[in-house]
């Protein structure tokens, strides 16, 4: 019994010490299948514009839909942040050759099957005309 038991505790400690090692963050797009560099892209993740609503800052025309998540990969990392996704957001953006991204909506944090807690954010990457 004292032998499990020890063994027991030794084997937690382990994984929680290696759980501690990992890289802090996961970031992951959560299939995205389609998305293709656009030729000519123009703007860098810095410069795409992320709006809430439908209405951004000029006329655009729709590229595609996105879906992108941020996630910690131990109990022990902090959650993620909206920063966090946000930038994630313009990244996918940029590499489609967008000028922003509208219907931006960000998930509270939550558990999900392989990860300790994580956040998605979703949006619609558009081209200003």
């Amino acid at each position: 019994m004292k032998t499990t038991t020890l063994k027991l505790i030794a084997a937690l400690s382990l994984a929680a010490l290696l759980g501690a090692c990992s890289s802090t963050w996961e970031e992951d797009g959560i299939n995205n299948s389609g998305i293709t560099a656009a030729a000519g892209a123009t703007r860098t993740a810095e410069q795409i514009e992320l709006f809430s609503g439908k209405t951004a800052s000029q006329e655009y025309t729709v590229i595609q839909e996105i879906k992108v998540a941020v996630n910690k990969t131990t109990v022990f990392n902090e959650d993620p942040t909206v920063t966090q996704v946000e930038a994630r957001l313009r990244q996918s953006a940029a590499e489609l050759g967008g000028d922003a991204v509208v219907n931006v909506v960000i998930s509270q944090v939550k558990v999900r099957a392989m990860s300790w807690g994580g956040r998605i954010g979703e949006g619609t990457v558009v081209k200003y005309k």
